[in-house]
């Protein structure tokens, strides 16, 4: 058989097949990166941002990084929770980490409380958080996901502190066991420097909105102690 002779390359063919491959390579490395450090992304825009004297540009690489992760567990709790039985502007939900009372003008909350509790946002009992048969206050405990990570650390009593009436509603059915058996105290106040009573701006307590000094449009109001 007659022997085929190949052509060499040409160098306009050879620089840009290079191109291809270094950009592939790049593309592949970078993808790699983001996956271990997913903060990375904002690097592009972060001449654009405000910077901020409290927070150099690593630290905000570093916060972006839990924000996605948080926002990534957040909608997989989501996906895997569902509406089991209503009462009135009360939905229960059934969720990977229990079922909970919560009210129903908010649907992805709940998977954004437990998503926090999932990356200890409040330390551990090696970071300052709940260490075996501690006594603990829980201030602002809208329905209760400290509440349960309290319990779940071994707390030995929790006071939960919430002055809205709905956070309020959904607490007492989220631990009706642990109220009974006094594990779980409801103080049913809000909290401030000295005793009287204010004005209370009820924003939406199924996004964890209500409280005494910003006034959402279409707030009810209430007065409550504290």
């Amino acid at each position: 058989m007659p022997r085929i002779s190949s052509k060499p390359l040409g160098h306009v063919t050879r620089f840009l097949l290079s191109a291809i491959i270094v950009v592939c390579l790049l593309l592949t490395v970078g993808i790699a990166t983001l996956n271990f450090y997913p903060g990375l992304a904002i690097l592009p825009v972060a001449s654009r941002l405000k910077y901020s004297p409290y927070c150099t540009i690593w630290q905000g690489v570093g916060d972006a990084g839990v924000k996605l992760g948080q926002i990534e567990t957040s909608a997989k709790i989501r996906k895997q929770s569902h509406v089991i039985k209503t009462e009135g502007h009360f939905n229960l939900w059934s969720t990977p980490k229990g079922d909970f009372w919560v009210p129903d003008n908010n649907d992805q909350i709940l998977g954004i409380l437990l998503a926090q509790q999932e990356r200890n946002i409040y330390g551990d009992a090696s970071t300052g958080g709940v260490r075996k048969n501690d006594i603990v206050l829980d201030g602002g405990a809208h329905i209760g996901t400290y509440v349960m990570t309290a319990i779940a650390a071994g707390a030995e009593k929790i006071v939960a502190i919430e002055p809205s009436p709905d956070a309020l509603w959904c607490l007492r059915r989220n631990f009706a066991k642990e109220i009974a058996a006094g594990k779980v105290i409801i103080y049913d106040k809000g909290i401030w420097d000295e005793e009287k009573s204010l004005v209370f701006f009820e924003n939406g307590n199924g996004a964890a909105g209500d409280g005494f000094l910003t006034e959402g449009k279409g707030a009810r109001k209430i007065t409550v102690p504290v």
